[in-house]
């Protein structure tokens, strides 16, 4: 039997003593710095699709320097037309992992005005919305197909487990966060937001 006081006890008829699972710290962490108060998210890692994308640039890079080698000695323009979707591919690919490595989401409000900054080493894109234009603010379950894409795509718009309507659209951010995560980040940012947010 439990008894009461401030640790728990056991009576001689329980064997097994369970341990008890330690609450998971979110992964976003609160900032304060000269530019004021802002949420950080960092980046989702792939175990699986990170070093599979680092073997992978690696023998994608030595295709494509001997494919310009060939093309500087022969001139074909099927190479040249390679190359440039080699070019894509070879950019998507080291895109993907400077942000599994390096990457970022950064979530702030200022002047009532919600701002949104993907960053990733010296990249970042920074998106603005204007707080009485931000409706419908919630914690979006994400599928495991949106989890999927996180570490791949980070600069699609409809990706997150928080999501908010802008005119006809939908936005997502806070990507690869749980929903009882994304929950807090709305949160935090309806008591920063205007009334109509929520």
């Amino acid at each position: 039997m439990v008894t009461a006081g401030a640790s728990v006890r056991y009576d001689r008829a329980m064997t097994v003593i369970p341990r008890y699972v330690a609450p998971r710290p979110p992964r976003h962490r609160i900032v304060h710095d000269e530019s004021g108060e802002h949420l950080v998210v960092p980046a989702r890692r792939s175990w699986f699709a990170l070093p599979f994308l680092c073997v992978w640039i690696s023998f994608w890079t030595m295709g494509g320097v001997m494919a310009a080698t060939e093309l500087l000695r022969t001139g074909e323009a099927f190479l040249a037309i390679w190359l440039i979707g080699w070019a894509v591919a070879w950019l998507f690919a080291a895109a993907s992992i400077l942000w599994q490595l390096a990457g970022r989401e950064e979530i702030a409000v200022v002047g009532g005005d919600l701002l949104l900054r993907l960053r990733a080493g010296p990249f970042s894109r920074t998106r603005a919305y204007r707080g009485g234009e931000v409706r419908n603010l919630r914690a979006s379950v994400q599928t495991i197909f949106d989890r999927s894409q996180v570490g791949f795509a980070p600069f699609l718009n409809w990706m997150g487990a928080v999501k908010f309507d802008h005119g006809a659209r939908t936005i997502g951010f806070a990507g690869g966060v749980d929903e009882a995560e994304a929950a807090m980040i709305r949160d935090w940012l309806v008591k920063r937001l205007p009334r109509a947010a929520t």
